[in-house]
């Protein structure tokens, strides 16, 4: 895991780059202390096209979803080239199908150590 942000709402914020065997490089942003995994619900989110992690911070940051964030780990998934400040794809990049990008979300989950 790389780098730390406290700026963040959640008590923990920590930024991932997680290389896949199909999909490559994805950052990651994991809300929440992993190492509370066994006590907490653990959420994997991926965002929607168009879009990047940052859509989920208006919904966590709702009162209705304090008690739930309190309890929970939040894993958000960036897709490729959709990072914040990410350069431009390569031309030759092939973008990969929801299939591609749902068989390396374990790629994801292995990484960050949560036994599913």
């Amino acid at each position: 895991m790389s780098e730390s942000d406290n700026s963040s709402t959640t008590s923990v914020q920590q930024k991932c780059q997680i290389t896949t065997e199909r999909c490559g490089t994805l950052t990651v942003i994991v809300q929440g202390d992993l190492a509370q995994v066994a006590k907490k619900a653990v959420f994997l989110t991926v965002h929607d096209m168009g879009s990047n992690c940052n859509a989920f911070n208006y919904f966590l940051d709702h009162p209705a979803v304090a008690e739930i964030k309190q309890r929970s780990i939040f894993i958000h998934v960036n897709v490729p080239g959709q990072e914040d400040n990410a350069s431009d794809l390569p031309e030759d990049f092939t973008f990969p199908t929801m299939q591609t990008l749902g068989e390396d979300l374990v790629t994801v989950i292995d990484q960050l150590r949560y036994s599913h």
